[in-house]
């Protein structure tokens, strides 16, 4: 058994830096495949979370993108047979930049570019299910230049 809290947490409002940005949407995801905007979240209910990034300038290097699960929620991975979803669900998904590496670790998902060609946005989309009743917080989504901390964004933290 693992049981682990985390601090109350209050709202938070979205922060850019330089003008990199991050916003995240989160929808129900139906057993025909369609979606609808998640307003309270279910016991068993599939999520797809989209996760929006704008990047100011061209040539950027080394971003990680972290998105923090609020605690009734588990990331799903679609390697593991166990957690497979609906294929039409969603996965991560590319436009113009590349996903160097990605993680669904327990509490949260991270993804990571070692370079960006071309600013504009992008939007990375993952999948978790709500694996208990309850309230919860999904704590800001953030993403960062890993080697200039002054290039960073945050998302508005949402309740659930």
């Amino acid at each position: 058994m693992k049981l682990a809290s985390k601090p109350a947490m209050a709202p938070q409002k979205p922060v850019a830096k330089n003008g990199l940005e991050i916003t995240r949407f989160y929808e129900r995801v139906k057993s025909d495949g369609t979606s609808e905007p998640l307003e309270a979240a279910k016991l068993g209910d599939l999520v797809r979370v989209t996760l929006q990034v704008a990047l100011p300038q061209d040539d950027a290097r080394y971003l990680v993108v972290e998105d923090h699960l609020p605690a009734i929620f588990e990331a799903v991975n679609n390697d593991f047979a166990s957690q497979s979803a609906n294929p039409n669900a969603g996965g991560t998904s590319e436009k113009d930049w590349t996903i160097s590496h990605s993680e669904l670790r327990s509490d949260r998902a991270v993804f990571f570019y070692n370079r960006i060609w071309k600013a504009g946005q992008t939007k990375i989309t993952y999948l978790a299910r709500c694996t208990m009743e309850g309230k919860a917080v999904a704590p800001p989504a953030k993403v960062e230049s890993m080697y200039n901390p002054d290039n960073t964004a945050l998302s508005a933290s949402r309740e659930f």
